[in-house]
């Protein structure tokens, strides 16, 4: 006589839970280097925007200006011509959320603030009042990228910290 069970035991039981929690332990740890990622792309961004932001001020006759800016805990980077800036006006591509954080040179970044950057026509070099350090992490300051700015010759590289 077979016996039917309703139910089930308590190993079944250990065993489903375990799988769940194995799952979901994957999935945050993909979800952290996925931002990483992100976090990472927007460094490499910025630099390689520099890149060119260098090659159109020496080949032009208009100097350009890149304006990284924080706008609805959102940032932006935005490149133009403009000497000035006017946040209503701005129409940056966005390279960062509310889980990230940008530090410019020991500050933070917030909403409503920019930071200018752009190189002198002369010699390449940056020009005065711009950052050494733009700091790129995710909001608790994990995975942490660096773009440097050597002011006076304006060279500009990426560190991972």
């Amino acid at each position: 006589m077979k016996k039917h069970s309703k139910g089930f035991t308590m190993i079944e039981l250990i065993i489903v839970i375990a799988i769940i929690g194995i799952f979901t332990a994957l999935s945050t740890i993909s979800l952290n280097y996925l931002h990483a990622g992100n976090i990472k792309s927007s460094a490499q961004k910025v630099n390689r925007v520099l890149t060119e932001l260098k090659m159109d001020t020496m080949s032009r006759e208009n100097r350009s200006f890149m304006y990284i800016y924080n706008k609805d805990d959102n940032y932006y980077m935005w490149c133009t011509t403009d000497d000035t800036f006017s946040m209503s006006s701005a129409r940056g591509e966005r390279i960062g959320n509310s889980s990230t954080r940008i530090v410019v040179d020991g500050n933070e970044l917030t909403s409503g603030n920019h930071v200018k950057i752009a190189f002198r026509k002369s010699n390449g070099a940056f020009i005065s009042g711009t950052p050494e350090r733009i700091e790129f992490s995710k909001d608790d300051g994990s995975f942490k990228y660096v773009v440097t700015l050597v002011v006076e010759t304006g060279k500009h590289y990426i560190d991972k910290v």
